[in-house]
């Protein structure tokens, strides 16, 4: 399921403008002592999807399969940008904080929450975690 910047509200951003709906689509795993998300986001609405990456360090109780809550994350997206060599830029990610709450179905899927900010503004993400194949 797509994780979003939307919380079914009407968002503003800091010029009191409405937020762009975000979806991203990504695995988490489990590598060399760190939480890796990535995969890729794009605007609602549009074809063309770019990359996003978020990590943070893996708890020593903690195997990727049923990730803990509230642990800080950092990384970067690629968006278009008529500004930069190339056509894209890299927009850091700082202070997102993730949590992870079990969904009670018979899956195990979790309920995702969080929020960031990155250079572009504060954001908030919901969405679901699938476990069996580590799919957020």
């Amino acid at each position: 399921a797509p994780l979003a910047s939307d919380d079914d509200e009407d968002l503003e951003d800091d010029d009191g403008e409405e937020a762009p709906f975000v979806l991203l689509h990504g695995d988490l795993l489990a590598k060399d002592g760190v939480l890796l998300w990535k995969g890729r986001w794009k605007l609602a609405g549009d074809t063309e999807s770019m990359e996003f990456q978020l990590s943070c360090p893996l708890p020593s109780e903690g195997n990727g399969t049923h990730p803990p809550s509230g642990l800080q994350w950092e990384g970067f997206f690629v968006m278009k940008s008529d500004k930069e060599e190339g056509g894209k830029s890299k927009i850091e990610e700082k202070e997102v904080t993730l949590q992870f709450t079990p969904g009670g179905d018979a899956d195990s899927n979790y309920t995702v929450s969080g929020t960031g900010c990155n250079d572009l503004g504060r954001f908030t993400i919901n969405g679901t975690y699938k476990p069996s194949d580590r799919h957020l």
